[in-house]
């Protein structure tokens, strides 16, 4: 595991949802096609969050209920999140260019985070996934649409 590397040792929660996270190349790829969607020249300019980082970042924001500010904060305040975030040393973002990131998600797309946090709660013993699938997708909606 990635954090293990770095003689870090995440939350036992928070390593759970890495190690299942670091299996989810489909989805990684979907936010990937989703952020370079519509650019002319997603190869030059300014680098932006990667799609690991804003996967990362987007299930930390809803398992802490955090805001955009909040969670700007706690990832540059800690190593721990910097980890899980995949930001290691590099600079953390404000929190507009999360917000931004996010919305470049379509529906689709989050849809299937939700059903991904779902799936990651059930299979971590954490839920049964009733009551979670509704309350996540409510969320999702609230706080990402404009």
């Amino acid at each position: 595991m990635r954090q293990r590397d770095q003689g870090i040792r995440l939350e036992p929660l928070l390593e759970a949802i890495s190690g299942f996270l670091d299996d989810q190349r489909d989805i990684i790829e979907r936010i990937r096609r989703d952020l370079v969607r519509g650019l002319k020249q997603p190869d030059s300019g300014r680098h932006g969050l990667t799609a690991t980082q804003v996967l990362r970042s987007l299930v930390l924001m809803r398992l802490k209920n955090w805001d955009y500010r909040e969670l700007r904060e706690r990832i540059a305040d800690g190593l721990t999140l910097r980890q899980f975030t995949d930001f290691y040393c590099a600079p953390v973002p404000k929190h507009d260019a999360f917000q931004r990131g996010f919305i470049r998600l379509s529906p689709q797309t989050l849809r299937a985070v939700n059903d991904l946090v779902v799936r990651a709660a059930v299979e971590l013993g954490l839920e049964d996934g009733a009551k979670l699938r509704y309350s996540a997708t409510i969320r999702m909606r609230a706080r990402v649409s404009p």
